[in-house]
């Protein structure tokens, strides 16, 4: 197989997120992203979204797509209780 056609192989097989729906899960809560938060990278919705979930201003970021949506997590780190 040639290389152009392997590169073309490794591109079909890493789907392109930024046509899918985001969906932001902190705990328990699942936000659907709205036209608030469509346009801003991952990194200014974790941002904007911190003024009402603060435990998200620090938290590790995953994502992953399920059912055709790209879910972004923030997993909190634990912390020191005061």
């Amino acid at each position: 197989m040639s290389e152009a056609t392997q590169q073309s192989n490794d591109h079909n097989e890493q789907q392109d997120t930024s046509q899918l729906q985001r969906v932001f899960k902190i705990g328990n809560n699942l936000i659907v992203e709205d036209e608030r938060l469509m346009g801003l990278s991952n990194e200014e919705a974790q941002q904007m979204l911190s003024f009402a979930y603060p435990e998200v201003a620090n938290a590790n970021m995953t994502t992953s797509v399920q059912n055709g949506q790209l879910i972004v997590e923030w997993l909190v780190k634990p912390g020191r209780k005061g």
